[in-house]
């Protein structure tokens, strides 16, 4: 769950009177580094990129977080290494149920807390069920494809009562067709994907011939939108291609030099140009910073279908240079100097931080994940002499790293799909490489033997990478249930002993414990006690299939203990868990622990088994899922809009706020009636608040203190947070429409169905005074703590 203020944002959105500039990523899907004219490119012709670089800055040293989609996808939307938010690398459907959590934090979520409006158009592929959606995910709206544009449908897609079916297609046919697979194969669909608007199909098979014409299309008319809406905005638009395959309309079809890839790419730059006029047109290209860049390297097996990364080495897949050094170009009429070029290090991570920035907008305290991005707002509008932040970036799965000039690489002397098809050579040793990238950019040559120390150097960065999901903090007491490692099944060298697993030196060592992941599974948080002598690496398996790699920096020796955290998923019932060496270096695995991350409130329940306190914990939380009936969802309805709001899934909030006040009225006997009802309108309002929709939110705050102050009600806890939003925009006389309604309860803690103490309501009612006092006098209150 995502926790953070709401209340800091909002208050951030509603006393800032700066015009807050807006947003626009244009994200390819594997164009590479020599793929545009102002880039090298020779035979492809991209005249309104290259104006956006005359206008603006040419970025050359930028990567991305990784060699393939997703992870590349969830480093810039999260700002954090790949790993780190648990995407390893390529999401399938019809695979089990992946994606981006929804727990990490978005640079949608970021710009959405305070008021702007947000689209994701085009390329998702970040978990295709719901819950992955860009919906879930901080933005607004979704019009695209749920993943790359040569897979399937997946089976479980909600199709929209009007889908367009094309190519013949029914649903009758993609039943059939899921039918006649084989077991553990995917449908023949193979290339037909979806095009869906938030969370259903709306056309299917996607005409691909059209696509980046109406991503474009959408594009525009959410400039226009939030323009006529005076909001800011940020669009997200993630061309679908040049992946293959390749599809191009007819006004473009032949016209490059290129070949078909030279016409995805001419049709790209056309649609950019289209919502660059569209900017200008509305009157906000002086407020708007907008970049074009790509996921990872050119597709290189692809041969003529794929683009050029060259001068680098390689392309998509690899940590060669090619893999994931990108083009990128950046503008900002009045903000980026014109014709300029950076030369230094900067990667797609940076977005989050520096957005942040730029906006004014603060990261909430409570981020479970860091950012390892910067903020370049230097590099982006700053001079020549602006240097980098970064004195470490880390390549796909930690298989190299940069330092200055300086990078070293391990694995396999030809890369993943650096030939076209069947032309890899036979011969492919592992090899240790350190090139000077300055002085080399193309890694041609291997110097690692003339300088052994810089190597070394390198390889002990590795051992620090942050890209993996736990994160290091002193030990303390476990929370959830204690796991020993000595109680596992220990094999390969490792010993167990004292309550703990050593040995693990050892290459391949390992250990393997049972745990209980109750009856439904789902997200657990481990906790895991070391001490380690020296740099480690084990990797985690659940049920056998690899979870992370776990990094372990030295403790400063065998008596000084660190944690580290990693979220793990886990199945119903049993789950087998396997730590293993695949690195030399002495570590001890003394203890973890496991605490579902669902519950959160300690109080429910508290004369019953402990299974069912559990369960009661968590309805009280907002757990819907942990709901028998309808009274238990009743009871956790509320808190589990307050929760969407919270998270800013506002589509959410508001049909659980709407499903409990139809509920309520079920339920009028209920001691928590009025809180209900009360808190449905609190999150109606605060929706209407942020849609700016003054005469609604003012209805739904005198609603909610209309039913807390009803006598016959035990209900308190009155929302302050939207009376005092409403005060700061001057809406007095409401606020104190709603302090005179909220004193009838009060002040009359007699009449009240179970009434607290005098005390306490005489308490309270002088709190209440002094707020009709301040709001009388045109001033905005603190939010005052009621007993």
């Amino acid at each position: 769950m995502k926790l953070y203020s709401l209340l800091l944002f909002l208050i951030t959105a509603l006393v800032s009177h700066a015009k807050k500039p807006n947003f626009v990523i244009i994200f390819n899907d594997d164009m590479g580094y020599a793929d545009l004219g102002c880039f090298g490119a020779d035979k492809i012709k991209t005249p309104r990129v290259d104006q956006m670089a005359k206008e603006g800055r040419k970025f050359t040293s930028f990567y991305v977080a990784s060699a393939v989609c997703s992870a590349s996808r969830a480093a810039l939307l999260t700002g954090c290494y790949p790993m780190r938010v648990g995407v390893r690398g390529v999401f399938f459907p019809n695979r089990g149920s992946h994606g981006l959590e929804p727990r990490h934090f978005t640079i949608a979520e970021l710009l959405k807390s305070a008021g702007y409006k947000t689209l994701a158009v085009g390329k998702w592929h970040l978990g295709d069920e719901p819950k992955f959606l860009p919906t879930n995910q901080g933005f607004d709206t979704f019009y695209g494809v749920p993943y790359s544009n040569d897979m399937y449908p997946a089976e479980n897609m909600k199709y929209a009562k009007d889908c367009h079916y094309l190519e013949g297609m029914s649903q009758e046919t993609i039943k059939r067709a899921f039918a006649d697979a084989k077991p553990g194969h995917q449908p023949k669909l193979k290339d037909k994907v979806p095009l869906m608007r938030d969370e259903e199909c709306i056309e299917f098979p996607l005409d691909q011939r059209t696509i980046t014409r109406r991503i474009a299309d959408e594009s525009i008319r959410f400039i226009k939108e939030s323009v006529n809406e005076k909001k800011p905005f940020f669009v997200y638009l993630a061309n679908p291609m040049p992946h293959t395959p390749l599809f191009v309309s007819m006004d473009f079809e032949g016209k490059s030099a290129g070949g078909i890839y030279g016409d995805v790419i001419e049709e790209i730059d056309y649609n950019t140009g289209r919502v660059l006029d569209a900017l200008k047109e509305h009157g906000v290209d002086d407020d708007t910073l907008v970049i074009f860049t790509s996921d990872n390297g050119p597709w290189l097996i692809k041969g003529d279908h794929g683009g050029s990364a060259k001068p680098l080495r390689d392309g998509k897949g690899s940590s060669y240079e090619g893999g994931q050094r990108v083009p990128c170009v950046m503008r900002w009429p009045g903000k980026i100097p014109a014709e300029t070029e950076c030369k230094e290090v900067a990667t797609a991570m940076d977005m989050l931080p520096t957005f942040s920035a730029i906006s004014g907008i603060k990261l909430p305290n409570d981020l479970k994940l860091e950012p390892d991005g910067h903020n370049i707002e230097n590099l982006i509008m700053g001079g020549p002499e602006e240097k980098t932040p970064y004195t470490t970036f880390y390549y796909s799965n930690n298989s190299g790293v940069r330092s200055g000039p300086w990078k070293y690489r391990a694995g396999r002397k030809y890369g993943n799909w650096a030939f076209p098809r069947g032309e890899m050579p036979k011969d492919n040793p592992q090899e240790k490489q350190l090139f000077h990238l300055i002085k080399d950019i193309g890694e041609t040559r291997n110097v690692i033997d003339q300088n052994p120390e810089i190597a070394d150097r390198l390889v002990a960065l590795i051992d620090q990478s942050p890209n993996h999901t736990m994160k290091l903090f002193k030990t303390g007491k476990p929370k959830g249930k204690r796991y020993e490692f000595e109680k596992g099944k220990v094999s390969g060298g490792a010993t167990a002993g004292g309550k703990h697993v050593g040995g693990m030196q050892n290459m391949g060592a390992s250990v393997t414990i049972e745990v209980d992941g109750g009856k439904k599974g789902g997200e657990f948080l481990m906790t895991m006690g070391y001490a380690c002598g020296g740099n480690a690496s084990i990797a985690l398996l659940v049920n056998g299939e690899k979870q992370t790699d776990l990094l372990l920096p030295t403790t400063g020796g065998w008596s000084t203990h660190k944690a580290a955290k990693v979220y793990l998923d886990l199945k119903p019932g049993k789950n087998q868990l396997l730590f293993r060496s695949q690195k030399k270096g002495g570590v001890n695995l003394d203890y973890f622990d496991l605490m579902p991350t669902t519950i959160s409130t300690p109080s429910a329940h508290q004369g019953v088994s402990p299974k069912e306190r559990e369960r009661g914990m968590r309805i009280a939380s907002g757990d819907l899922s942990a709901a028998k009936n309808q009274r238990e969802r009743f009871y956790a309805l509320g808190e589990a809009a307050n929760n969407a709001m919270r998270e800013g899934k506002i589509k959410r909030a508001q049909s659980l706020a709407e499903e409990l006040l139809e509920l309520a009225s079920k339920y009028q006997d209920d001691w928590n009636y009025g809180n209900a009802i009360a808190k449905s309108n609190q999150v109606l309002g605060r929706i209407a608040l942020s849609k700016e929709n003054i005469l609604e939110a003012k209805k739904h705050l005198l609603a909610s203190a209309d039913i807390q102050g009803s006598p016959q009600l035990n209900s308190f806890g009155p929302d302050f947070i939207l009376a005092g939003e409403l005060a700061v925009k001057g809406e007095f006389k409401t606020v104190l429409t709603f302090l005179d309604l909220i004193g009838r309860f009060w002040a009359n803690p007699a009449d009240r169905k179970e009434a607290n103490s005098k005390n306490v309501a005489n308490h309270n009612l002088k709190l209440l005074e002094s707020w009709k006092k301040q709001v009388g006098n045109g001033q905005v209150p603190e939010h005052p703590k009621w007993r």
